[in-house]
Parts: structure tokens; sequence; C-alpha cells
């Protein structure tokens, strides 16, 4: 490119805003694209980005926080120098039908898979490489894990739709890993007194009205657009040619069968950014009402009833919330309502409401609910948890509170004493696993379900010949139904699922896999608990999604793994809390204390202890029976039932 530009003021060319208020030239580049300021609407579009407002896709104004500087940097997807692989957007050929066989369902191909686990292989060692001559960046850091857990997400069993938006998001991450390092290295250290740079094509480059950020942009080579009013310009300015605004191009702009509505309405900047990177982890494809019509029913105003749901990006205020990120707590169903022949509808709930107790509160839980279960199949609870479900159960909890049901099964709800009835249940769950685990992945749709509907449809699944008519069949069929309206009103009674366990089908069912298959139960039962409880308490701010993003990542750092909801494969090892070595503990710990913070009659010592990560055994020792006790007493008081709790997959021998 011919250098003629001498200062940042300077213009190779130069362009007017159609009002003509404005004048926007470049020192470095050749064009001036069209600017996306102002007001601004940003939805999803078919291909999971976010059109010209996206900051994966076309230049934005300069902003200048930490999250955000980096955006100048982000590769344009344009440029031949980056991967197709990492660009292609995904069609039907990446994708195959899950392992369950659940209509509907889909993972990505191992091809597609294998490519894309190569290059966040090479990413893994630019990062290494970096991190050999600089200091850490916790950014960074942070922002790889999310790359990588976004490429998990592509082998969880999805819809099609929600392949490719996640697909999109492990697009953004990925970028935006490698935005942060070049960022670094044409940032650090620059000095502004230099001869400016040979601009970088390859990378996005940013609009600004600031003169010191032109400044900067022009020294370190990156494209830059310089926006002012168009009669501050000076007789000694320098523009070498005027032309028009550049249209987008090859960026999708219909919507595609995701919602018009608009995840964001206002100024273009930060706020806009940040909700791009909130919202593009939501799952979206569910049904907007996928529960039976016993679930959460209240009278409206105008006396229809109305599901009470969370919102979902499906609703008319462009509300979405994160697979796992948080938000609104669940429906309280402690009121039933009266029926049309005025008798109660207490019967109908989704769980049995308490009698008041004769005399002061008192715990009417099952004492045995409590106890450590007996079955070998079912690995055991880390000492210090043990202790603090002991105690939860001497706990008075309020009678008008009704108890809660179970998000997924209890181990004890699937391994039955007998080996008949034990292989029966444990393949008529993994026939529903993975479309299970993909409904309480959507916030706005995970309601628990009693604990009777879980051992009706353990003991007869969908099997169409078991005796109908019955209180068992009907509470099976809402189990049922429940699956049926959520994959696009499928029959799932008759589809012909197989029982799928980590990508594979399962033909035995032996110790190992009722082992292996307790164990996850109660690690995402543990998983889901928690993050409904943290719920409770914590009301996000929309205008403020990075609070609630800052959350999610105390919950993932709690469970130590790549997202927060679901694995991927069976660990290797104890990991998190259910770990042996109470060091190793420590940083799961400080995740959950950090949670705890805003919880209601938190002990004062969560507040003042200070960080745990790294903290000395003996602080250790004190403060994790507090955490335990308090959270298991939370939890107890809340929803007046046994909870589920972290286990370890390899007994230690000090149990």
């Amino acid at each position: 490119m011919l250098h003629v530009s001498v200062s940042f003021r300077d213009g190779l060319v130069a362009s007017s805003t159609p009002d003509g208020k404005y004048v926007i030239t470049s020192p470095n580049m050749s064009y001036v694209p069209v600017p996306c300021w102002g007001q601004v609407s940003v939805s999803m579009k078919a291909d999971g980005r976010f059109g010209m407002e996206d900051p994966l896709l076309w230049p934005q104004i300069y902003d200048a926080s930490p999250s955000c500087r980096l955006l100048s940097c982000m590769p344009r997807f344009t440029h031949p120098h980056h991967s197709k692989d990492v660009w292609d957007t995904l069609t039907q050929d990446d994708m195959q039908i899950a392992s369950s066989n659940i209509p509907g369902m889909f993972i990505m191909t191992p091809a597609r898979l294998a490519t894309l686990r190569k290059h966040l292989a090479d990413l893994h060692h630019d990062l290494e490489e970096r991190d050999k001559t600089n200091p850490p960046n916790s950014h960074l850091r942070w922002l790889y894990m999310h790359t990588a857990a976004s490429l998990e997400c592509l082998s969880i069993a999805s819809s099609s739709r929600d392949l490719i938006r996640q697909f999109a998001n492990l697009e953004r991450y990925y970028c935006m890993v490698v935005a942060c390092m070049t960022h670094e290295r044409l940032f650090s250290n620059l000095d502004s007194t230099a001869p400016p740079r040979i601009v970088r094509p390859d990378l996005m480059g940013c609009f600004t009205t600031s003169p010191l950020v032109a400044a900067h942009m022009y020294t370190a080579g990156v494209p830059v657009w310089y926006m002012r009013l168009a009669d501050s310009l000076s007789s000694t300015d320098i523009i070498v040619s005027h032309g028009g605004l550049q249209q987008p191009s090859g960026i999708v702009t219909s919507n595609g069968s995701y919602t018009s509505d608009p995840i964001f309405v206002g100024s273009a900047g930060r706020f806009h950014f940040d909700a791009i990177l909130y919202h593009c982890n939501v799952y979206i494809d569910l049904e907007s009402k996928p529960f039976p019509a016993s679930f959460g029913l209240s009278q409206s105003t105008a006396g229809e009833p109305q599901l009470q749901v969370l919102s979902s990006p499906n609703s008319s205020q462009g509300g979405a919330m994160h697979s796992g990120r948080l938000g609104t707590p669940p429906p309280n169903h402690s009121q039933a309502g009266p029926s049309r022949h005025g008798r109660s509808t207490a019967r109908n709930q989704p769980y049995q409401q308490r009698r008041p107790a004769a005399s002061g509160p008192s715990n009417p839980i099952k004492a045995k609910a409590f106890d450590e279960d007996e079955n070998p199949c079912i690995p055991p609870i880390l000492p210090v948890w043990k202790d603090a479900l002991r105690h939860a159960s001497t706990i008075a909890i309020d009678s008008n509170n009704p108890s809660i049901g179970f998000w997924v099964p209890q181990p004890a709800h699937v391994l039955a004493s007998s080996q008949d009835r034990r292989h029966r249940y444990v393949l008529n769950w993994l026939k529903a696993r993975e479309g299970w685990y993909y409904i309480i992945r959507h916030l706005g749709h995970r309601e628990p379900l009693p604990a009777r509907w879980w051992r009706a449809y353990l003991d007869d699944g969908f099997d169409t010949s078991a005796v109908v008519h019955t209180s068992k069949s009907r509470d099976r069929g809402k189990v049922l139904e429940v699956l049926s309206a959520a994959f696009r009103g499928q029959n799932i009674a008759t589809a012909e699922l197989r029982p799928a366990w980590f990508g594979g089908v399962v033909t035995t069912v032996d110790d190992q896999l009722c082992r292996d298959v307790a164990w996850e139960l109660s690690e995402v039962g543990f998983r889901v608990e928690l993050l409904m409880l943290d719920m409770a308490f914590f009301q996000p701010d929309r205008s403020r999604p990075a609070a609630a993003s800052q959350r999610a990542d105390w919950m993932t750092q709690v469970f130590q793994t790549g997202h927060m909801l679901y694995l991927t494969s069976l660990p290797t090892c104890n990991i998190g809390l259910s770990s042996s070595d109470r060091l190793v503990r420590a940083t799961s710990l400080e995740g959950l204390r950090l949670l705890m913070e805003c919880w209601p009659n938190r002990p004062e010592l969560l507040k003042t202890v200070g960080s745990l990560t790294g903290a000395p055994e003996e602080t250790l020792q004190t403060i994790e029976p507090i955490i335990a006790q308090f959270y298991c007493e939370t939890f107890v008081k809340r929803w007046g039932r046994a909870l589920s709790l972290p286990r370890q997959r390899f007994p230690s021998s000090s149990l």
C-alpha cells in the first residue's frame, strides 16, 4: 500500500456520513466501511452471528475497557490468512444424528471436530510460547477456557440450530484469543514517537473519535478510521482521495429461523458488545412451553391459566439466558388454586404440599433421605460433606414451604435393588439422558420432576405395551410429554431410542457402568441444584450482563470443567470438590465462597477470610466445613429435601 500519510489526521481516503455532519478518514486504509454507531438494534442472524453489529464481522467503535479494546485486533474472516475451517458456517453435512437417536438431535461429525481440535491445539501451543516470555494474563486464559468449552459443546447432542450458534460461539472466542495475543504484541511497549508500522489488513481495526486512539492505532499498524466534525478538517490535513462508504459484503443479514427479537437496543459500544458476548451462549431451540399443564399454572389477570416459565430467547422482550448462566428464580408452586369444581388442585401439583407441624417448626423430611446410601454402586461423599448433610437433617424447616422435585433422577432412583430392575432402569435412563440434559441446559425450561414421575418412567421407559389408565402410567406419560413437547412435538414414545453413554450405545449393564451412572447423576444433580439455588438469591441486571457472566465463571471454577452443566467425558481422577486433597479443592471452594457472598445469612467469615486459592492448610481446614454446612443448610431450608452432593468416582482409602 502506498503510504502518503504523515499523520493520523491525514487520510488515504475520506468519506462523509449521509447527513454530511461528520467526515471519516483513514491514514492507513484505502476505503471507509459504513460505521456502526449511534442507536443500534442487535439480533441473531441465520448463521448464529449478529450481522454488521458483530465485532467478529465488522469494525466497531473503539472502547477502552479491558474486554473491548482488543476487538480492533480481531482477525478478519475475509482475509485468506485465516483458516477456512474456523470460518465456514456449519451445514447438515457437518452434523450427524446423536447416539440416542432422539429425533432432531445432532452432534458435529468426528472429522470436523478433529479439524477444529487441531486448530485449538495450535492455539494452545501459541499460548504456551507466549507464557515463556510474558507475565500471566488472566483475561487471555479466561478466553481460552471458554474457547475450549465451546468446542466441547459441539460434541453434545443439540438441535441443528443450536449447533450452528455454538459453532459461531467457538469462532468468537477463538478469534478473541487471537486478538488478545495480537493486541499484546502490537501495543506492549509501543513507542508513540516511532514511525508507523506497516498496516495489518488482516485485522479488523476500529472507528474512533479520539485523536489519541487514532494516533496509537496508526503507529501500531492497526486499521483505523478517524471520525470528526466535517468543519474540523484543517488546511494542513492531507486527503489523498474521496470515496463513498463501503457497505458490508458477505455478512448474513437475515434472521433465518432465529427470532428477530433484539437482544440489545441502545447506543453502539461497550454494552452492545457485552450483550453479544453474553447471548452468544444461549440455547434457544426448546418450545416456549414444553412442560405439561400441571406445571406452574397460575391465574392471570384475564382468568386464563398461564405457564410460569423463566425468560426465554423467544420472548417478546428479547430476553435470553445463557445455558448455565444466571437468571430469575423458578416459579413458586406453594399455592394450589381451586379447581373449577371447587376442589383443591394440590394433587395435580408436581409435588405434594406438606401439612403444618402440630406444634412448632420441625424437619418433616425422612431421616433416611439424608443417610449415606449403602448401595456399593453409589460412590461415597467426602467426610466434610457427609457431616454437613447429617447436620442439615436436624434443622427446622418451614412446613408451609413445599418440597421441590428433582432436576435429574437420584442415583437411588436408578440403581434398583434387584438386578433385573436395575438393568431396566439404567437402560431407560440412558435412552432419555441426552434429551433430558439438553432440556435442563435451557435455563428457561428447567423445572424439577417429582420422584414418583421418575420412578414410573424408569420402570416402564418407552414401553408402549405398559399398562395404561393407572396412576403410574399417568406419571410416566407426563415425563414423555415433557420430552415430546421439548423436541418439536415429536412422539418420543414411538421413537426408536438407544441407550447412549458418552457417544456410544450401551448393550450390557455391569457394576462399573452403574457406578459411573451414579457418579454422573450426583455430579449433574449437584451442579443444577447449586445453579438454581444461586438463582434464587442473585437477580441479574440485564443492563449489566458482565455481572452474570462473572457468576458463571465462579460456577465453572467450582466444578473445574469446561462447562458447568454437563460433562463431555468421565474424569480420570477426582476433581473439584471431590478431590481427596484439600489443597486441590481450594480453587473450587473459592468459587463456591464467591457465589455465597451475596446469599442471605451467610457466615461473616466467608466475607472476611479472603481468597482460598493458595490459602494455607489451616485456613482451609477451618473454612471448608463452614462452606459445606452453610450450603446444605440453605438448600434444605429453602427446598425441603435432601440434596445432591459431589461424590468421588475413585474412592479414597482414607474415607
